[in-house]
C-alpha cells in the first residue's frame, strides 16, 4: 500500500511539474501562399458570412449554429457561434486594413472561458500571389488551462485547424 502511495504522489508530481513548465502565453501562426490577388483572398476573410465556405470549425461541425451582428464587414463586425463539438462564443473585428490585414477578438464562453486575439496579414507576391499569414495569440492564465493545453495538445490542435482553413480558404474561386 505504501508502494502504491509513493508511486501516486510521484506521478501527481511529475504532472504538477510539466504542467507548471506549460507556457501562460501562446503564440500559434500558420502561413500559405495562394495563387490569387490580394483583394480576392482579402474579400473572402473580411466578410463574416463568407466563413463557412472555409471555415475548419465549421468543417468539424457543420450543426454549428452561426448568427451574425448587422455589420459583418469592417471594425465592429461580429459573429456568434454554438457548438456541441467546438465550443460557444463570439468574434469581434477590432481592426480592418482593406487588404492587408484583418484582427479580432475572440471570447469564448462554453465550455470554458477565455479570450484570445486572431489575425489575418494579406503580403502581395506577385500581382496573382498571395501570402496569408493568420495568427491566434492567447493566454493560459490558471493551472487549470495550463494543464488541458498540454494534455490536449491545443497548440497542435489550433495549428492544424488554421492550415485546414487556409488550406480551403486556397480553394475558393
Amino acid at each position: 500500500m505504501k508502494k502504491i502511495a509513493i508511486g501516486l504522489a510521484l506521478a501527481i508530481s511529475v504532472i504538477v511539474a510539466l504542467t507548471a513548465t506549460q507556457p501562460t502565453d501562446y503564440t500559434i501562426e500558420k502561413s500559405i501562399e495562394i495563387n490569387k490577388p490580394v483583394s480576392s483572398i482579402f474579400s473572402k476573410v473580411a466578410d463574416y458570412k463568407i466563413w463557412p465556405l472555409w471555415s475548419p470549425w465549421l468543417a468539424k461541425d457543420p450543426a454549428m449554429i452561426i448568427t451574425y451582428a448587422p455589420q459583418t464587414i469592417g471594425v465592429g463586425a461580429r459573429q456568434d457561434w454554438i457548438s456541441k463539438t467546438e465550443g460557444t462564443g463570439f468574434q469581434i473585428v477590432t481592426e480592418f486594413i482593406e487588404n492587408k490585414k484583418l484582427a479580432s477578438e475572440l471570447t469564448f464562453t462554453a465550455p470554458w472561458e477565455g479570450k484570445a486575439f486572431a489575425s489575418f496579414s494579406f503580403e502581395a507576391i506577385a500581382d496573382d500571389k498571395t501570402k496569408v499569414i493568420w495568427t491566434m495569440i492567447g493566454k493560459n492564465n490558471s493551472v487549470v488551462d495550463k494543464f488541458f493545453y498540454m494534455i490536449l495538445g491545443i497548440n497542435k490542435m489550433i495549428a492544424d485547424d488554421m492550415a485546414s482553413g487556409l488550406n480551403s480558404l486556397s480553394k475558393l474561386n
